[in-house]
């Protein structure tokens, strides 16, 4: 794959890649994809600004069911929380029906 990629757009993309190999290249594919759909030659912060607000990521990478299960154990603290808690809190962001 060539890309032409700013290197503030490079910055910003490490920062929300996870530090994981696999996701970073899911969001270097996804932005590449909204550049050339867009008709832009060169990949900028603009270009992926637009696909993390699509992705609704927050600062390093993190995706809102990350978020629930991060608040879910802060709320547990010091008692903890078992996977059957977390699984029962994310059912409804994960559109599951357990009934």
């Amino acid at each position: 794959m060539s890309l032409n990629i700013t290197e503030p757009a490079a910055e910003l993309l490490a920062q929300y890649g996870r530090r994981t190999p696999g996701t970073a290249l899911e969001l270097l594919t996804s932005v590449n994809s909204r550049a050339v759909a867009t008709g832009r030659e060169t990949i900028d912060v603009t270009v992926c600004q637009e696909i993390i607000e699509r992705q609704q990521l927050y600062p390093r990478g993190l995706t809102e069911t990350d978020v629930r299960v991060l608040k879910l154990l802060y709320e547990r603290i010091p008692k903890g929380v078992g996977m059957a808690e977390i699984s029962r809190a994310l059912t409804p962001v994960l559109g599951l029906d357990c009934a």
